[in-house]
């Protein structure tokens, strides 16, 4: 969204969990560029939780505490809402080179022609979007959840697309599932021959944490990874530092209130370990 001071980028999910008439209250923190980053939270409007279902409500408290005790942040809220902005002058500052594996990839796909998915192989592709490739590697159908996948390539949650995908999103209806399906609008850009699908290989790590036992496996996978290396997956403090976007100074300002969760001890030894 753009006007004479700013420009947002935005996430919303389309499964009715956001309410849109929000929206202009969570702009307007980029307009008057008080906030580089905000997100929806159903935690604070009583009403809007209460429409929940109640397994949505369980899971998200679950997931919400999980993620306050594991990462430190203990203000974060609602972590499965799915809406989230963006100012774009901070999101052009990122150096995707941090990224190890799909550095290159990720940067190529920055601004398509049509639009870029990647699928990963799995065990289980009944649970997700699956797409279909011809003998040439060529993906030829995808579709959400089927009860007969055509293929075991998931889709997993990253997406590139230009700006026909706002036309497309407009004209999407609810699935046979009742759903408004993100699954839809790659459908459309496939029939337009316009979708590009690569697909990961063995050594990159996908990690779905769509239900309780998926969850805890790929807590188990990052606890056990950090543990053997003693270094933080995803650590936002650490690649700011190493890329020089926060000084050593600041870097121990945040590392500070965090010491208890045993996070800020981590932030202090990166710190130390970098002199």
């Amino acid at each position: 969204m753009k006007n004479t001071k700013a420009t947002a980028i935005g996430i919303v999910a389309g499964d009715d969990q956001f309410d849109s008439s929000y929206l202009r209250a969570m702009l307007d923190d980029f307009i008057n560029y008080s906030a580089d980053y905000v997100k929806a939270s159903r935690f604070f409007h009583r009403e809007a939780f209460k429409t929940m279902p109640k397994y949505r409500q369980f899971g998200n408290i679950f997931i919400t505490l999980l993620t306050k005790f594991s990462t430190g942040y203990y203000s974060v809220t609602d972590i499965t809402n799915g809406c989230g902005w963006l100012r774009r002058d901070v999101l052009e500052k990122v150096d995707f080179s941090i990224v190890e594996r799909l550095d290159e990839s990720l940067r190529e796909c920055t601004n398509p022609d049509g639009g870029t998915v990647f699928a990963y192989k799995v065990s289980d592709p009944e649970r997700y979007g699956v797409v279909e490739f011809d003998d040439k590697n060529q993906a030829i159908s995808i579709e959400e959840k089927p009860a007969e996948p055509k293929s075991n390539f998931a889709v997993v949650g990253l997406y590139f697309y230009d700006n026909d995908v706002v036309e497309i999103a407009k004209n999407v209806k609810p699935s046979d599932r009742g759903e408004l399906e993100i699954t839809s609008i790659n459908a459309e850009y496939l029939r337009r021959g316009k979708l590009q699908v690569q697909t990961l290989d063995n050594g990159d790590v996908w990690l779905d944490t769509g239900t309780i036992d998926s969850l805890t496996d790929a807590s188990d996978f990052v606890r056990v990874i950090q543990k053997r290396t003693g270094r933080i997956i995803g650590s936002p403090e650490k690649i700011a530092f190493k890329n020089d976007w926060i000084s050593r100074e600041q870097l121990n300002m945040l590392a500070e209130p965090l010491k208890k969760s045993g996070y800020g001890k981590y932030l202090i030894r990166v710190d130390r370990q970098s002199s």
